[in-house]
């Protein structure tokens, strides 16, 4: 489950635009102070440190509203107890958790053109992790079958009806292994993979403007790790040629006007992961600067025929439009986890 985990816990993105150029990057995650992980955004590089009471926290995903105001989610530890939060600019709001769990985490948020607070995440109880989302700060558990242990939740998205979407994946007792699926409000929806497979999760789910549902994730064949996405229940391979020896994760995806299918993440080319994107099922590669370690895209939006992405490696922050790495920002050490592409 450690791949499995890496690819829920870090890889989420979310993405916005709201009109034309310039591109403002929104990142959340941590850096260290004196020994101890403090949540934090950058916007373009610039820290900006997020409050909590005592102890150590990440922030893991992050979002702009209409009005501009920032929005991230995270969590912050204390004695004993992971709380989950979120911050609305700095200003720091907790969400509930059941009483007597341990650790509480979230994984994305996201804010309606009426300012309504959406949160996806998950909490421990006595047979596992649950998942949950929270509006405001009203927490709604998601369900799993009766004899599910551990469930986790990905990305999570909110039509103009206010219809919620949230990705994610689940596991039996009895069998460790992971499927993918997502929920339509608190109805689950299960994500077919090939027989024999592995493990499988879903990374973000989204609905196209005629109501088709898309997700997208990743699933274990083998030892290997294969990038796919779901229209509808359908799934759609994204594996070429080059790279069908080694590992494939897909992370996040979006649709343009014309409904052609964007599909951000990551292929291994032997030695170390890859960023690229799959327009449909045709990959494209992004380059990173020279020596980069593991590098991985994230984040995709479409707008005017142009493609911007984000992504990150080794603390640093990528922003690519088209195959072309448009800048990047080095956090000096920091540990950036999730971008939102803020289109001015």
């Amino acid at each position: 489950m450690k791949k499995l985990c890496l690819g829920i816990f870090l890889f989420f993105i979310a993405c916005l635009a709201f009109s034309a150029e310039p591109a403002v990057l929104y990142t959340a995650g941590s850096y260290y102070d004196k020994g101890v992980e403090r949540p934090c955004y950058w916007r373009d590089g610039k820290i900006v440190s997020l409050p909590v009471p005592s102890g150590a926290g990440r922030a893991r995903s992050i979002t702009v509203a209409s009005d501009g105001t920032v929005y991230s989610a995270g969590y912050y530890v204390t004695d004993d107890l992971e709380q989950p939060c979120y911050w609305q600019g700095t200003r720091r709001i907790d969400l509930p958790i059941p009483e007597g769990c341990e650790i509480g985490r979230t994984s994305d948020i996201v804010v309606t053109a009426k300012n309504t607070v959406y949160t996806a995440g998950y909490y421990n109880d006595s047979n596992g992790f649950k998942t949950c989302y929270w509006q405001g700060t009203n927490r709604t558990d998601l369900p799993v079958p009766d004899s599910a242990g551990v469930s986790l939740t990905g990305g999570i998205f909110v039509t103009a009806k206010d219809t919620v979407f949230v990705s994610g994946c689940y596991s039996y007792k009895e069998n460790t292994k992971a499927m993918a699926c997502y929920w339509e409000d608190k109805k689950r929806i299960d994500l077919p993979i090939p027989e024999g497979i592995g493990d499988s999760w879903s990374d973000a789910v989204i609905e196209a403007a005629n109501g088709t549902i898309y997700a997208v994730g990743s699933y274990n064949e083998g030892e290997l790790f294969r990038a796919c996405y779901w229209q509808g229940t359908k799934r759609i391979p994204i594996l070429s040629d080059e790279n069908s020896a080694y590992d494939t994760n897909a992370y996040w995806l979006a649709l343009a006007s014309n409904g052609t299918v964007y599909v951000v993440g990551s292929y291994n080319d032997g030695k170390t992961d890859k960023p690229c994107y799959w327009k449909d099922t045709e990959i494209n590669h992004l380059s990173a600067k020279s020596g980069a370690g593991d590098c991985f895209a994230n984040s995709v939006f479409v707008i005017d025929g142009t493609v911007h992405i984000a992504g990150y490696s080794d603390g640093i922050i990528y922003y690519w439009k088209d195959n072309v790495l448009y800048s990047s920002f080095d956090t000096g050490g920091g540990y950036p986890v999730k971008t939102f592409i803020h289109l001015k």
